[in-house]
C-alpha cells in the first residue's frame, strides 16, 4: 500500500490527472502510478545536470528487493513440492468426483435442448439467484477458514496451494471472496439482499466500498434503482467526497450533485482545467437549492449541517479549485508565494492510498528521496508528478471535432446505461428520417457497437431527449432492461 498525505488543492490536481489517465486508457492504480513516475523521472533527468539524480542507490535497493522476492518464490515452491505427497490422495478423490459432476452436467443440458430463448433466460436467472446465495455462503466460509489457518492445519504449504489444488480456484479469486465477506460483516442488510439475489455480486462489491452502517440502507436502495455502470460511477464519486471531506458516512449523490462532480472530467476533457471554468450543471439538470449553501472549506465546522454535508463540502472545494484556473495557477506561482498562500488558506489535508506492488512503491520512495532537495519550496512530490504528466500530455485534451460539444456533455463515454466504451459516435435520438434535427438535445454519444448493432440492429431503443433518455434493451414487446435517465423502471 502506497500512502500520501496532500493538501486539498494538490488532491484535486491528482483527481484531474487521474481523469486524464483514465481517458488515455490507463485505469488501474498500478498503471497510473507507474505512468506518473515515468513522466516525473523523465522530467527530472531532462531538467537537471548529469549526475544530479543518484539513481544507482535506488536501483541497487530495487535489485535487492527483486532477489529477495525470487528467494521467497523458491522457498514457496520447495515447500509446495514437499507437501505434494500428502495431498495427492485428495487430488485423486477430487478428480473422480469431477467426472461425476461432468456427467450430471451433460445430462442436465440435454433437457434444455429445443427451449425458447425466454425459457433459457428464466433458467439462467434462476441459477444466477441460487449462485448469488451460494457465493455469499462460500465467501463467509472462506473467511472463517482463513481465520482458523485451515490450509495450514490440513498440511498445505501455502494458501495459494490450497486454493489451486483443493478448490480449483486462483488465489485472487479466494482473496476477492474473503474481502467481500469481510466487508459484509458490518453491512447485514446488503448481505441479506445478496443472499436473496436482490442485488448481484458486482453491486455488492461496489456497495462494500462506500456503505457504512449509517448509509447502508440508502446505498442498498440506490443499487436497486441503478445499473451496475451507473452504480459504479456514483460509488467512485462518493469515494472522492469521502477522501476530500474526511467523513465516511457519505449518502448516494443526487443527480445534479453527480453532474457537478462530473464537471471535473468535462473540464479535463475540454482543457478548461488549464484556464479556469465554473462547475455549473449541464442543460437538462435542474439545480438543487440545497447545493447553493456550500460550506466554507477553509473553516471546518464542528457539526455537519445535514446528511448532504459531504457532497456540499466536496463540490464547493471543487468549484473553487476549477474557477482559479487550477493548472495554470499551479505552474505560474513562484515557490515563495505558493508556500505563503498554502500556509494562509490551507483547506485541510487528504490521505490518498494506492494498492501497488512492492517494486513500484520502492521506485516511488527512491525517486522522491532523490528529487526532494531539487524541488522548489512549497512543491509537493505528488504535485510535481502531476504537473510533469500534464505538461507531457496536455496536447491531447480538447474536443475540436464535429459534435465535440455532445461528446463533452457525455464525457466521451457511451450513453447506454450498460456500456462504458469510449469509441463514441453521434446518434440522433429521433432519426433524421423521422424528422429529427441536429440540435444537441436530440443527440447522444453511443459507441460503435451500441450505435450500429444495438440501436440500428433493433436490440436497443433510445427515445425522449438527451437529458432524460428512455432506454429499452431487448425485445420490443418485453424489454429485459428499461432505464429512464439513470433510474431503472
Amino acid at each position: 500500500m502506497l500512502t500520501c498525505t496532500l493538501e486539498r488543492q494538490d488532491a484535486w490536481l491528482l483527481e484531474a490527472t487521474r481523469a486524464l489517465l483514465d481517458q488515455l486508457g490507463t485505469r488501474s492504480a498500478e498503471e497510473q502510478v507507474e505512468a506518473l513516475l515515468a513522466e516525473g523521472q523523465g522530467a527530472l533527468l531532462a531538467a537537471l545536470p548529469a549526475g544530479a539524480l543518484e539513481l544507482e542507490e535506488s536501483n541497487s535497493r530495487a535489485e535487492a528487493q527483486q532477489r529477495w522476492r525470487e528467494q521467497l518464490g523458491r522457498w514457496r515452491t520447495e515447500a509446495e513440492v514437499r507437501c505434494e505427497p500428502r495431498i495427492r490422495a485428495a487430488v485423486l478423490e477430487r478428480a473422480a468426483s469431477e467426472g461425476v459432476v461432468a456427467l450430471l452436467a451433460a445430462q442436465g443440458m440435454s433437457s434444455l435442448e429445443g427451449c425458447e430463448s425466454r425459457e433459457l433466460d428464466g433458467e439462467v436467472r434462476r441459477l444466477s439467484a441460487a449462485l448469488a446465495e451460494q457465493e455469499l455462503k462460500l465467501s463467509r466460509l472462506l473467511l472463517r477458514f482463513h481465520r482458523a489457518d485451515g490450509w495450514l492445519r490440513l498440511g498445505y504449504a501455502t494458501e495459494t496451494q490450497y486454493a489451486r489444488e483443493r478448490l480449483g480456484l486462483s488465489r485472487s479469486s479466494v482473496l476477492a471472496r474473503r474481502s467481500l465477506a469481510l466487508r459484509l460483516e458490518a453491512l447485514p442488510h446488503i448481505a441479506r439482499a445478496l443472499g436473496r439475489a436482490e442485488v448481484g455480486v458486482e453491486a455488492a462489491l461496489q456497495l462494500g466500498r462506500i456503505a457504512t452502517p449509517q448509509t447502508e440502507l440508502a446505498w442498498l436502495e440506490r443499487a436497486r434503482q441503478r445499473t451496475v455502470k451507473h452504480l459504479r460511477e456514483e460509488v467512485s464519486a462518493a469515494l472522492v467526497a469521502v477522501r476530500l471531506c474526511g467523513d465516511a458516512d457519505c449518502p448516494p449523490p443526487l443527480d445534479d450533485e453527480l453532474d457537478r462532480f462530473q464537471g471535473l472530467e468535462r473540464a479535463v476533457l475540454s482543457g478548461h482545467v488549464w484556464g479556469g471554468t465554473t462547475n455549473r450543471p449541464q442543460p437538462g439538470c435542474a439545480p438543487n437549492p440545497a447545493l447553493e449553501a456550500s460550506a466554507d472549506s477553509s473553516r471546518p465546522s464542528s457539526r455537519r449541517p445535514s446528511s448532504r454535508w459531504p457532497w456540499r463540502e466536496m463540490l464547493s472545494s471543487l468549484t473553487a479549485w476549477l474557477e482559479r484556473g487550477a493548472l495554470s495557477h499551479a505552474v505560474q506561482m513562484s515557490a515563495d508565494r505558493e508556500a505563503r498562500a498554502l500556509s494562509k488558506r490551507s483547506a485541510g489535508r487528504v490521505a490518498v492510498r494506492w494498492r501497488v506492488s512492492l517494486g513500484l512503491r520502492t521506485w516511488w520512495h527512491s525517486l522522491e528521496a532523490c528529487a526532494r532537495r531539487r524541488l522548489p519550496r512549497g512543491m509537493s512530490w505528488v504535485k510535481f508528478l502531476c504537473l510533469a504528466f500534464w505538461q507531457a500530455w496536455s496536447h491531447l485534451v480538447g474536443l475540436n471535432v464535429a459534435w465535440g460539444q455532445v461528446y463533452l456533455r457525455d464525457r466521451c463515454r457511451c450513453s447506454s446505461p450498460v456500456c462504458s466504451r469510449r469509441d463514441v459516435t453521434p446518434h440522433h435520438l429521433q432519426f433524421r428520417s423521422a424528422g429529427g434535427g441536429d440540435e444537441d438535445d436530440n443527440m447522444a454519444s453511443l459507441c460503435s457497437w451500441c450505435h450500429l448493432f444495438g440501436v440500428h440492429g433493433g436490440r436497443i431503443r433510445a427515445t425522449c431527449s438527451a437529458g432524460n433518455i428512455l432506454w429499452e434493451l431487448g425485445a420490443r414487446e418485453a424489454p429485459c432492461v428499461r432505464v429512464q435517465g439513470r433510474q431503472r423502471c
